[in-house]
């Protein structure tokens, strides 16, 4: 388990994780100028056009099936089952949260088609009660089983030991910190998954639903439990941090440039 790499000072105390240095430590004006948001842009004829894939229900072995990059403690595998269940084929991109929350989150505020960012776990309920509302839909964040579950490509894919979503070749699949230029970029541009899904291992880190909670006969620290699971690496991620397995735990309440959210349906 490991943390995000860019912690916002403001929201330092809001993530129970171990903490890594950044490569390049941001100043406080960097922040400041990463957070600042233009004004949201309403479109009229706006209508959630949210591709989703389904995937077929299947038992599969969860946590780290592949320790060539290393592994963490927390990582554990264990067999589990997943009900089946749809998937978001993208991040939920700034254009539509924007119109359907009205405000313009985090970075990179100008490129509406990329993921919407900083976004606390609280913020993503109340965006999909919304949306729900809109819609007439059930939409919800996928639980970390599901997450992990669709990232190694569902029934075909759930026992190869992949370290990524994709494949094995980091570049191939993700953003992240060695080729992003160290900003968000817009969705779908790598490869996608088995199943079609994209940038499950870079891009933006997404939440989950559930708590974080130890894996069968794999501790946690007790101070972690309160917390959400997120998944999936961003681009300010390591590799390590992109691998499939990879878990952090953080504050609902915390908000980050690097996290967002996909989302799942019945």
């Amino acid at each position: 388990m490991r943390a995000i790499a860019i912690l916002l000072p403001a929201c330092a105390l809001f993530i129970r994780c171990v903490n890594t240095p950044q490569a390049e430590p941001l100043t406080p004006d960097r922040v400041a100028d990463m957070a600042r948001s233009l004004a949201a842009k309403y479109d009229p004829d706006f209508h959630f056009d949210y591709p989703m894939v389904q995937v077929k229900g299947g038992i599969f072995t969860m946590g780290c099936t592949n320790q060539k990059k290393g592994y963490d403690t927390d990582e554990c595998p264990y067999r589990d089952t997943v009900n089946g269940f749809q998937m978001g084929i993208y991040e939920v991109t700034k254009y539509q949260w924007m119109q359907v929350m009205g405000n313009n989150p985090g970075a990179f505020s100008d490129c509406f088609d990329c993921p919407a960012n900083y976004i606390s776990w609280y913020d993503a309920q109340k965006f999909i009660k919304k949306l729900n509302t809109l819609t007439g839909r059930q939409y919800r964040l996928p639980s970390e089983a599901e997450w992990e579950y669709a990232a190694r490509g569902g029934v075909a894919g759930a026992n190869e030991n992949v370290l990524y979503a994709g494949g094995n070749r980091l570049k191939d699949v993700a953003w992240h910190i060695d080729n992003s230029d160290k900003r968000a970029h817009p969705v779908g541009q790598k490869a996608p998954n088995a199943l079609g899904i994209y940038d499950l291992c870079g891009n933006i880190r997404e939440w989950c639903e559930d708590y974080y909670l130890a894996y069968p006969d794999c501790p946690i620290p007790p101070a972690m439990n309160p917390t959400r699971c997120c998944r999936g690496g961003s681009w300010s991620s390591t590799y390590f941090a992109c691998r499939i397995s990879e878990r952090m735990g953080v504050e609902p309440s915390g908000r980050y440039l690097n996290m967002g959210i996909r989302l799942a349906h019945d």
